[in-house]
């Protein structure tokens, strides 16, 4: 007999017999949680009563699972206690109810990882809310997480242009999202390239080759000849040899043994020393899988200006970069160099616009301490996913007083920016729309309606012109009746114009509910003015 036969319950599928499979629980590999589910299956799929279930589970433990069990039921015996209390004790030991407000913020925190699939991505999402009892607003916590963390900023914008966004529709966007760049992808890789040729150093024994096969099928014609003689001049930058490409190259998965990766050979590597008997493509930054037919000579090219700074004790190149207003550094460069993890990072608001205006969301912010000149200054340190070598901008340029910047400030004159905000500065009074405003009555107040006070007749007709005025502009709307009415206090302005004013102290104002503020001293509000060297005037345009 098998030696591991007295851990398990043999699986057998016939009437009257047990069915399944069920290994006895070892508390330090098993998952108690997963075990226990499996546990009670097999027990609803035999129908196994109350006390045998008992008893089957106290079995099924194991000796380390039973030895725990024991000191958790002392002084009691296990097996005088109910199954669900033996359970609960054993939950409540291995897999004690985490810190809600934790687990919310490492949901919170949860961020697609540079390796990781979209699916695998939401599945991690899934389970970590399993303790955020989120109740009926799972569906849309996972969803706004999904978005939030998603790393492709493309799938993240299409995510966001949608009205009504479910978890189930998210989940179908990115997945076929994330399916057609892999495909797109795919079909970039197996493009053609026909040759390229650099003047920096010429690979005379590879060129060479290529001339030849050229020169061979110089006296073919038709689409034969030619296709023939474009796969000869075909070049492979895995072998460097011609007639094939890269993705039908037999050494594609063979490793180099100058940079260990995998996909090329030693002798196209860009990273040795001494190029021999390849082409040098280390200063044309080019896209390989889009060209064809092209030819680069006489290339001019400068060389990005660089920087090694003391970064938290560790000696760093960045490019400068004043066209940066922030200093940014990639996370691979930031897991090579070892500055800390990510969960540490301060999370921000700010995104970052690049020249084409696609957006970047750093991942967050690392505080550091950065040493030039035998100065040290603490500075925000950018973390985004994606990039090339870290960046030192505009920012720390400044703080460090690497250069000495003489910036031109573009300042604008008082007719910029009356022009830059027209609706400011002209005469007409704006409409607040944000919000309604409710005047409130006190208990019993009875409607208080007053006849309309003589007017003079110098006035009338400026009165009339002013009413109309104010219609025309929507700060008044007539109405046929009212059981509130407030006379008219004309008042003649410098300029001759009328300010129309309402007398409410005689009808609204006795009967409104306000909040009594006191006004505030003279004294106070000078003492507030400390410090202050700018100063202007406010006119409040028709405000009565």
């Amino acid at each position: 007999m098998d030696g591991n036969a007295s851990n398990q319950v043999s699986p057998r599928v016939c009437t009257g017999q047990q069915m399944g499979q069920l290994t006895e629980f070892k508390l330090k590999e098993d998952d108690f949680n997963s075990w226990i589910e499996r546990f009670e299956l097999y027990v609803m799929l035999n129908e196994i009563n109350l006390h045998k279930k008992q008893l089957l589970f106290l079995t099924l433990l194991g000796n380390d699972g039973y030895a725990l069990l024991r000191d958790l039921c002392t002084p009691s015996k296990p097996i005088e206690k109910k199954y669900d209390d033996l359970k609960k004790l054993l939950t409540n030991y291995i897999n004690p109810k985490p810190n809600l407000i934790t687990e919310r913020y490492k949901f919170k925190e949860r961020r697609q990882a540079a390796n990781e699939t979209i699916i695998q991505f939401i599945t991690g999402l899934k389970k970590m809310s399993e303790h955020c009892e989120f109740g009926t607003v799972l569906d849309d916590a996972l969803r706004d997480q999904v978005i939030w963390g998603i790393r492709d900023s493309n799938i993240k914008k299409r995510l966001l242009s949608e009205d009504s966004l479910t978890f189930k529709k998210c989940i179908e966007l990115s997945l076929a999202m994330e399916s057609a760049n892999n495909d797109i992808s795919k079909m970039e890789h197996h493009e053609a390239v026909n040759y390229h040729t650099a003047s920096k150093k010429k690979n005379t024994k590879f060129l060479t080759k290529v001339k030849q096969s050229s020169s061979n099928n110089s006296g073919k014609t038709g689409g034969e000849s030619n296709m023939k003689g474009t796969k000869r001049n075909w070049v492979c930058y895995c072998c460097g040899k011609s007639g094939h490409t890269k993705p039908s190259c037999k050494y594609i998965s063979y490793k180099c043994s100058i940079c260990n990766k995998v996909g090329h050979l030693k002798n196209v590597c860009k990273n040795k020393e001494k190029n021999v008997n390849n082409v040098d493509l280390d200063n044309v930054d080019l896209n390989l899988n889009s060209l064809f037919n092209l030819e680069t000579r006489n290339v001019s090219f400068v060389q990005p200006f660089c920087l090694k700074l003391l970064v938290d004790n560790v000696t760093i190149e960045f490019q400068v970069d004043t066209g940066s207003a922030v200093s940014v550094m990639s996370v691979k460069d930031f897991d090579k160099f070892k500055l800390g993890c990510v969960e540490d990072l301060e999370r921000t608001d700010v995104n970052l616009k690049a020249y084409n205006g696609s957006i970047i969301i750093p991942i967050g912010i690392l505080k550091v301490k950065v040493k030039y000149k035998n100065q040290w200054k603490s500075l925000s340190l950018y973390i985004v996913m994606d990039g090339g070598p870290p960046i030192i901008g505009r920012d720390w340029l400044i703080e460090l007083e690497i250069l000495p910047l003489k910036l031109n400030f573009h300042s604008l004159s008082q007719q910029d920016i009356i022009q830059k905000y027209p609706s400011v500065f002209n005469e007409e009074l704006g409409c607040f729309k944000h919000k309604t405003f409710k005047l409130y009555l006190k208990e019993n107040t009875i409607p208080v309606f007053c006849k309309p006070r003589v007017i003079p007749f110098s006035l009338k007709d400026s009165m009339s012109k002013e009413l109309e005025r104010l219609i025309k502009a929507e700060l008044l709307v007539p109405v046929e009746s009212s059981d509130w009415a407030t006379p008219i206090v004309p008042v003649v302005k410098p300029d001759k114009s009328i300010r129309l004013c309402g007398d409410y102290k005689v009808t609204l104002n006795k009967y409104l509910e306000v909040d009594r503020y006191p006004i505030p001293r003279v004294v106070d509000l000078i003492s507030a003015f400390q410090g202050a060297i700018v100063f202007c005037a406010l006119d409040l345009c028709q405000a009565y």
